[in-house]
């Protein structure tokens, strides 16, 4: 597997860095249903681990793994992180600025799911019931490309 500084020198990494930090100030809000939503996500470790120190650590790893991991990898099917803390994984303060992923796939095939069986009922009109269908085995389709791309992107690299 090859590390941060083999695959970006430091110039690219502090251009790639200024990038982003532009990036979200310019993009930290958009419009959704007329009010302004968040695009990113924070990711911290939960206060309620404090009291249970084998949880706590547990969390801490996965989060500095993730960290890591996340630190260099750049496919455009692979979740973002666009900010780190400085703090130390160990302290409450410590953080991840991750894109925000408004579904799950989970939660898109529970969707899909229920948009199958409102296809499936009787409709008077055949040609939108048909352009509904496909519509939906289209977004199937690319996000299932998608999913391909990002996971042979990781294999390739070994970090799965």
């Amino acid at each position: 597997m090859l590390n941060h500084e083999q695959q970006f020198s430091a110039e690219d990494d502090v251009q790639y860095r200024f990038q982003d930090r532009l990036f979200m100030a310019k993009n930290y809000l958009r419009k959704k249903n007329g009010r302004n939503d968040t695009r990113y996500a924070i990711k911290t470790i939960s206060e309620n681990l404090l009291h249970d120190p084998e949880r706590f650590v547990a969390g801490v790893i996965d989060l500095a793994v993730e960290t890591k991991f996340l630190a260099i990898i750049r496919h455009p099917n692979v979740i973002k992180m666009r900010a780190v803390s400085t703090s130390s994984p160990f302290s409450l303060g410590y953080f991840i600025v991750l894109d925000r992923l408004y579904d799950t796939l989970t939660d898109r095939m529970r969707a899909w799911k229920d948009q199958k069986s409102h296809i499936s009922g009787f409709s008077r009109v055949r040609d939108l019931k048909g352009a509904k269908k496909k519509e939906l085995w289209v977004e199937r389709l690319m996000v299932a490309y998608e999913l391909t791309g990002a996971l042979k992107y990781l294999h390739d690299h070994k970090y799965v």
